[in-house]
This record gives C-alpha cells, sequence and structure tokens, in this order.
C-alpha cells in the first residue's frame, strides 16, 4: 500500500520551521567570583518592558548553557537567578550571541527570615514537586497528593501519567522495587515519609545507553526525608449493614541498599485491593508486540460492562490478598528483586439490561437480568537480577503465575425462561526474559531473549441447553457442554549491534520468534444426563506455528536540539496451520516491511513538539483460528473457518505539551490518527432471542479512528488550589457484517472535564469536578442514538479545631433524563501521639439502591441498571507507623 506522506512532511516542515523562522541562541557561562562554574541556575529570558517569560533553562554541570528564543522584540533581558546568589540581569539585542554571568552569593544578616522554597522547580530534565507545597491535612498516602501536582494524574486504576503519558518507571529512592506494579506503594506509602516527588523527562533507564539513545517517556521517583525509613499503613474496621469488615496492614521499609513492602489486605466492602498489584508500565525497549497476554479466555460468562461510577459503590465482594516484595542491592550497580503475591477473591454482580439491537429492517429490543459469582484464587512470583551499569547491562527475570478461576450466572430473559452457568478457566504460566548490553570497542552487542509457557483447561457448562435449532434440531435439551484445552510455546531471540558516528546512532539487529499453539474444543450435548458430541463442526484439534524472522535498522539522529528516529524493519513471517481431523494445511507466508518515523523538538525550554508516522502490518491472530465452533457464553458461538488474517495499515501522532514549573502551568495535547485495512470480518448472525453466531469471512474492509486529547493544570502556592481541563474527543468508523447485511457504523465521543481542588479558608478545603460526555452512534449515515452525561463531584473537608476533621462528598450523575445522587459523610478524630486516626463514616446516605448507564457497540445500546451497595455504616482505626 501506498500510505499518505503529507502528515510526515507535515510535521517535518513545522520542526524546520520552529527552527528556521526568526529563532535565535543566547548562550554562555555562569561562574563564581572565583571563575567556578556554577550549576543548575535558574536562565530567564523575558522580552524587554513585558513579564512574559519567552524561554527558561538552567546551566549545566560545566556552568554553561544554551537556549533558543523566537520573538519579535528588538531586545532581550536575560536573568541568572538562584536562592543562593543574588539575582544578575543582562539587556542584549534580540540576535544570537553570548551572555555570561559573574555571580556573587546572596548573604542576608536577618534576625529572623522565613524561606519558602518553591513548590515546582526544574534542573535539567529533571522536574521536583515539593510534597509538602500539595499535600492537606486529610491526606493520608503519596497518591493522594500526587492527584493534585499539574502535569500529573491519578487514573481509577492506580496508572500515573505526566503531561498526558504513562510513566515508565517507578522509583523510590533510585530503586524499582514492584516492577510496574506500583499501585501498592503509591496507594499505602504515607505522604509524611516523602520529601519531594521527582519527574525524570525523557529517561533512560539503561545507564549504558544513556547519552546515546535518547528517551520520550518520564519516570517518577519518590525522595525520602530520612536515609532510612520505616513506615507502612494500617487499618481495622467493621461496618453495618450487612456486617463489614476491613482490615489492612503494610509495613515498609526503604534505604539506598535495601527496600521492603509486605502487605495483608481483606474486606468486603467494595475496595478491589487486587488493583493495587496491576502491572502500569511497559518495557523500556517496547519489545513483546506479538507476545501472548497474561490471562486469554476463551470462555466466559454472559456479563454486563461497568459503570462509570466509582466500583466501590456497587462492588459485593470477599477479597484476601498477601503481598511480600524485597529489593536487594548486591553491589554499586547490582541487584536481586523478589516479588510474590496471593490473591483470593470472590465478587457478586447483579445488573438488568435493556439490550436494543439495530437491524436494517427492525430493532430488537432485550430485557435481560443478570446474576453472577467469579471467584478467583492467583499466585505470582518474579525473580529478577540486574546488572545496571555504565559499562553493562544485564537483566533477567523469571515469573510464574497459576490462577484457579471458577464462576457460576444466572441469566433470564423476556419470557423469564432462566439459563444457569457455570465456569472453570484455570491458568498457569512461566516464562524468562533475559537482556544484555556489553560494550565492545566503540561498539555495544546486544542479545535478548525471551521465553513462555502456558496452559489452560477450560469448561463452560449451560443449562438448558444453548442454540437448540442448530444443536438439536430446534428441541429444547438438558444442558450444553463446551471444554476447551490449549497450551503455547514461544521463544524470541534477538542480537543486535549499535554504534555512533558523529551525531547519528546506529542499530542493527535480527532475529527470530517462534510460537507452537495446540487448541482442542469439544462441545457436548446433555440429554437425560448422558453426554453426546455435536459432531465434527463443533470439535478442534488443531496445532499451530507462527514463525518470525526479522532483521531491523534504527537510526537516531540528533540535530540543532531535534531528534529523529526512523525504523526500518524487514520481516518474513509464516503460519503453519494443521487440522488433524480433516487434515487440511494452510501454509501462507510473506515479507513485510513496517517502516516508521518520529520526531521530538524541544523550544526555549518551554514547549516540546512529537510527532511519527509508521505502517503497521500484522499477521495472523493468536486464539482465534479454530475450524470447529466454540462456545463462548451461551449467547456466542464462534468459528473462525477461514483465511489467515491480515491487517495493514496507518498511524499517525502528533503532540504538543507546555510546562512552565516557575508559574506551575502544564498543558498538552494529543492528535492520533489510524486508519487499517483488514482481509477478514465477522459475520454476525443474530437470532431474534438475542443469541449471536459469530463466522469469520472473507471480505476486505477498513477502520478509520481518530483522537483528539488535550490536559491543562495550573497550580498557585498562595491560594492553595489546582485547576485544570481535559477533553477528549474520539471518532471511528468501520463495517459491520449483521445478518447478511453489510452495515456501515461510526460512533463518537466527546467529554469535557474540568476541575478544582482549592482550599477556601484556613479550615474549610474543596475539591469540584465536572465530567460532560455525549455519545452518539450511526448506521448507514442514520443517527440511532444519542446520549448526554454528566456527573458532579464535590467534597468538602473541614478542619474543626485541631484534631477534628469532617468530610462530606456528594455526587450528582445525568444521564439522559435520568438523576442520580450519592452522598457520604465522615468523621474523623486524629491523636497526635501516636499518629491514629479514629472514624465514622456514613457511606451512601440516601441509600440509593440502583444506577443506569448506557453503553454502544456496533449496532446495540446497552442500558444497563446496576444493583447498589446499600447504606452502611463503617467504624475504623487507621495508623501509620
Amino acid at each position: 500500500m501506498r500510505p499518505n506522506k503529507a502528515p510526515v512532511i507535515l510535521f517535518l516542515f513545522i520542526v524546520s520551521a520552529l527552527h528556521l523562522t526568526g529563532q535565535v541562541t543566547i548562550s554562555g557561562i555562569v561562574t563564581d567570583e572565583k571563575s567556578m562554574p556554577l550549576t543548575d541556575i535558574n536562565i530567564l529570558i523575558y522580552p524587554t518592558g513585558t513579564k512574559w517569560l519567552a524561554a527558561f533553562t538552567t546551566s549545566d554541570n560545566n556552568g554553561k548553557y544554551s537556549v533558543t528564543v523566537d520573538v519579535k522584540y528588538d531586545s532581550l533581558d536575560v536573568i541568572a537567578s538562584s536562592i543562593h546568589f543574588v539575582k544578575s540581569s543582562h539587556r542584549t539585542a534580540n540576535k544570537s550571541n553570548s551572555v555570561s554571568f559573574v555571580l556573587t552569593p546572596d548573604v542576608k544578616q536577618l534576625e529572623s527570615f522565613t524561606v519558602k522554597a518553591t513548590p515546582i522547580e526544574k534542573r535539567g530534565d529533571t522536574v521536583s514537586y515539593l510534597v509538602s507545597a500539595f499535600s492537606k491535612t486529610k491526606d493520608r498516602t503519596i497518591e493522594d497528593v500526587l492527584k493534585r501536582m499539574p502535569g500529573i494524574e491519578v487514573g481509577n486504576n492506580g496508572e500515573i501519567l505526566y503531561q498526558g503519558m504513562p510513566i515508565q518507571k517507578f522509583y523510590v529512592e533510585g530503586l524499582d522495587l514492584m516492577d510496574g506494579r506500583y499501585g501498592i506503594v503509591s496507594k499505602n506509602l504515607p505522604q509524611e515519609a516523602v520529601s519531594t516527588v521527582e519527574i525524570y523527562e525523557n529517561h533512560q533507564p539503561l545507564r549504558i545507553l544513556e547519552d546515546k539513545v535518547s528517551s520520550q517517556q518520564a519516570s517518577l521517583n519518590l525522595k525520602l526525608k530520612n536515609k532510612r525509613t520505616t513506615t507502612g499503613t494500617g487499618e481495622t474496621g467493621i461496618g453495618f449493614w450487612p456486617l463489614l469488615w476491613n482490615v489492612k496492614l503494610t509495613p515498609i521499609t526503604f534505604t539506598k541498599g535495601y527496600q521492603l513492602l509486605s502487605s495483608y489486605q481483606t474486606n468486603n466492602t467494595g475496595n478491589n485491593v487486587a488493583k493495587q498489584l496491576k502491572s502500569l508500565t511497559s518495557e523500556p525497549l517496547g519489545r513483546y508486540t506479538n507476545f501472548p497476554d497474561e490471562l486469554r479466555n476463551y470462555l466466559s460468562l454472559y456479563s454486563t460492562i461497568p459503570p462509570e461510577i466509582d466500583e466501590d459503590r456497587y462492588l459485593n465482594n470477599n477479597i484476601h490478598l498477601l503481598n511480600f516484595n524485597t529489593l536487594i542491592k548486591t553491589g554499586k550497580s547490582t541487584q536481586i528483586r523478589e516479588n510474590v503475591y496471593y490473591i483470593n477473591d470472590y465478587q457478586k454482580s447483579e445488573s438488568s439490561m435493556l439490550r436494543s439491537v439495530f437491524i436494517p429492517s427492525d430493532t430488537l429490543i432485550l430485557n435481560e437480568r443478570i446474576s453472577n459469582s467469579y471467584f478467583s484464587q492467583v499466585v505470582y512470583c518474579n525473580t529478577s537480577f540486574e546488572n545496571n551499569a555504565k559499562n553493562n547491562y544485564t537483566k533477567n527475570k523469571l515469573s510464574f503465575s497459576a490462577q484457579w478461576n471458577k464462576s457460576e450466572g444466572m441469566f433470564a430473559n423476556n419470557s423469564n425462561s432462566q439459563v444457569k452457568q457455570n465456569l472453570t478457566s484455570p491458568l498457569k504460566t512461566i516464562s524468562n526474559d533475559f537482556l544484555v548490553i556489553h560494550p565492545l570497542h566503540k561498539t555495544f552487542l546486544e542479545f535478548a531473549s525471551y521465553v513462555f509457557i502456558d496452559n489452560t483447561n477450560q469448561s463452560l457448562i449451560v443449562s438448558p441447553g444453548s442454540f437448540p435449532q442448530i444443536l438439536n434440531q430446534g428441541d429444547i435439551y438438558e444442558a450444553t457442554r463446551q471444554d476447551v484445552s490449549q497450551k503455547t510455546a514461544l521463544i524470541n531471540n534477538e542480537a543486535g549491534l549499535r554504534f555512533t558516528y558523529k551525531n547519528i546512532t546506529t542499530k542493527l539487529s535480527c532475529g527470530a520468534t517462534n510460537q507452537i499453539q495446540i487448541l482442542n474444543s469439544d462441545l457436548a450435548l446433555i440429554k437425560n444426563a448422558i453426554e453426546s458430541g455435536a459432531g465434527i463442526d463443533f470439535q478442534n484439534d488443531l496445532s499451530s506455528t507462527k514463525t518470525i524472522i526479522f532483521f531491523n535498522t534504527e537510526l537516531e539522529l540528533k540535530k540543532l536540539g531535534a531528534i529523529f528516529k526512523i525504523n526500518l524493519p524487514i520481516s518474513w513471517q509464516q503460519v503453519l496451520f494443521k487440522n488433524s481431523e480433516i487434515q487440511n494445511i494452510e501454509q501462507p507466508d510473506g515479507w513485510f516491511f513496517d517502516p516508521g518515523i518520529s520526531g521530538y523538538y524541544k523550544l526555549h525550554g518551554l514547549w516540546t513538539f512529537q510527532g511519527s508516522w509508521a505502517i503497521i502490518n500484522r499477521f495472523g491472530y493468536n486464539n482465534l483460528q479454530n475450524s470447529g465452533y466454540i462456545l463462548k457464553d451461551f449467547q456466542y458461538l464462534i468459528r473462525m473457518n477461514t483465511l489467515i488474517s491480515k491487517s495493514s495499515g496507518t498511524r499517525y501522532s502528533a503532540s504538543v505539551s507546555y510546562k512552565n514549573p516557575i508559574n506551575s502551568i502544564f498543558a498538552t495535547a494529543l492528535y492520533l490518527l489510524s486508519n487499517t485495512n483488514n482481509n477478514l470480518i465477522f459475520k454476525t448472525q443474530l437470532d431474534h432471542n438475542g443469541s449471536i453466531q459469530l463466522d469469520a469471512c472473507e471480505l476486505p474492509n477498513k477502520k478509520l479512528a481518530h483522537s483528539i486529547q488535550t490536559n491543562i493544570s495550573k497550580f498557585n502556592g498562595d491560594y492553595k488550589f489546582t485547576l485544570g481541563v481535559k477533553t477528549l474527543f474520539s471518532y471511528q468508523k468501520g463495517k459491520t457484517l449483521l445478518n447478511d447485511n453489510l452495515l456501515s457504523t461510526s460512533n463518537y465521543i466527546f467529554n469535557v472535564k474540568p476541575f478544582l481542588d482549592i482550599r477556601l479558608f484556613s479550615w474549610l478545603d474543596c475539591e469540584y469536578i465536572i465530567n460532560l460526555r455525549k455519545l452518539a452512534t450511526s448506521i448507514d449515515k442514520q443517527s440511532i442514538q444519542i446520549r448526554n452525561y454528566t456527573s458532579h463531584k464535590l467534597n468538602l473537608y473541614t478542619l474543626l479545631r485541631s484534631r477534628h476533621q469532617v468530610n462530606l462528598s456528594s455526587e450528582l450523575y445525568s444521564i439522559g433524563n435520568r438523576f442520580y445522587n450519592f452522598s457520604d459523610v465522615t468523621y474523623r478524630y486524629s491523636f497526635q501521639k501516636p499518629r491514629i486516626d479514629a472514624e465514622v463514616s456514613w457511606i451512601n446516605i440516601f441509600n440509593a439502591n440502583s444506577f443506569i448507564d448506557y453503553q454502544a457497540g456496533s449496532f446495540s445500546l446497552y442500558e444497563t441498571i446496576y444493583t447498589l451497595r446499600p447504606s452502611q455504616l463503617n467504624l475504623s482505626i487507621h495508623f501509620s507507623f
């Protein structure tokens, strides 16, 4: 295919124009009176006669600085500023020249004075947030403080983003204890133990590649107040009604060479603490693109989509979590890390759903009631060794996990007929990840190896039997049993050579990936307690081998403050697919070329521009090649008995970000575009009772997706407020094959989310969040539904006297023409010594028992009524140590 090159040319033109049009460079050196270079001196540039900060930078370790300016003024004021030296200013013509400074120490002879630290400070590529400037009396953990730091976001799942992008590493005193599962640290480390939150912009986590391979991702580091910190959080509580409990004990020890975090948590209050152990970061080298996911389910219970409210409003659970993590530095650059956890979780959900299915000639309305119970046990263990030195990098990580999952479900529809579901889905996986980078003369030799093995045996029993019109000549029968067994083995080896010539770094690499997958499945009918097979069309005895041999050339060019990266990967891929039942073999193969280019440019130390373009080819889907039907749940019968899937497309991205630590303003905007061509499409055959038969068939189709995201936030230390707004616009369109009709479908989402966190008075803090969302779906250019969603969240925190605190929170939702209100109140009494808080909480004061939410599919609208947790009273004791 011949991709549209216009976005790439436009991006390169913009970057070039930014450099060539009216831009000047101011450089120099900053020294003291003894001609010694001064580091981390703020260099501020203002157009003469204005208070507008046009450019900003800091001096390096040699006292040197260089900054570009692009303003239409005759002259500029260049200021060198530091708390330890007398401020110095020079006026210069608006042209490229050198301005140097000799600073004298700033000595103040005062009887008494107060030093007020800057809440946000930038030194080089490190942005530091002073925790005490953002913390409030109500805060317990460092995550509470992170949420109001401008430029930083914390998602509902605990994921931390900086300038709209996920962080790649989460450090405590420069050490990565949790290997990406940092939620248990951010949600349990007391905020008073942390002095500073540091953001490492453009962070390269591998020391051997520093100054050689650039990175556009940021990492977060927590600086602690003490060199040795022994701390943690604990909680014990009881509630009514029904009988509720909440117990947590998380001791933490952090030193420069040893870190330990262990935790035991249990509750039945709706707090899903298992989310704290979710992996939230990706590998820095961007590996594992085609590798298996952690959890893949062929079979599932028919269920609803979670609503747009806090999970503890509706989740009925009983969870036990045991977690142990330790990291030991065995040398200056070497460390050993161990991460182990065990989860025992029971969840129950009840909901009813009005499902509207839009077909060309009619609209099918289905009224469904769903009650599901889920029980899971998970064991995970990860042992890793890492040597992260300037002259060598070695890492080996061995991981093992086992899951034992059981689920039960009850379904009822319009005619009050009931369907019972029972599912078991155990899964065992083991993997080993090895990476070494070693210098060889003036080059670097790299070798990586990844091995992955898993095994799952899943079984679903549905009573009464599903799809009688297909499986039993239209007659109702006792039950259906679907068994699926899958084994996967994957090995990936890659070797590369990296070298630098002038300002170009080149990496040449080659490797191979081989994945073997065995799938066995059988669907049986149970009649009068006797099982009988449904036939060869409902059996799978498949083996597939996917082989990829790849060669890649990576180029990185650094020129005039800009960084350009070019990726030129070439791969040969083959999929060998064998069905032992009918002895058919397919061996499709082909060569693929997936070029990509990206650019990165900093302007004045305040603006950052990024852009990328890439061609993406995918060959063969994991877990979707089955010649015989598989009953995914009692409503879905799926088969993919066709050609190997192929998809190709282009992806574009462009972003601009602005950060001004002096004025505490952070802003970012991101645009994404993807255009994908597929050779296959799922044919959906919808029955009058809502059951769906899916068959993959050969039919070329395209999918187009646009997305625009913006985020701006501002902090004011004098008035103690953080103000910001986030927006999202998403548009997607594609094709759907429904009941032999090929339909064009499209949907868009527009979301605006302003937020404010402010101290109104010395005794009153306020948080206010508005969420405005509009969702629209159309089929063949005819609008089938438009839904508006509005929510208001208000939290008031009052400090009565010195130890008494009252928290009033209220949430108001407007969805369509329905309104919902949730209100809570909490009273807290704080003991000064020891650090203990006693709390009384009344949750869901007005006893709201249901919530309605809307979701849209390609040709469906789901109006779901969720059963909520009842009003409850909780008594608890919180402590930190």
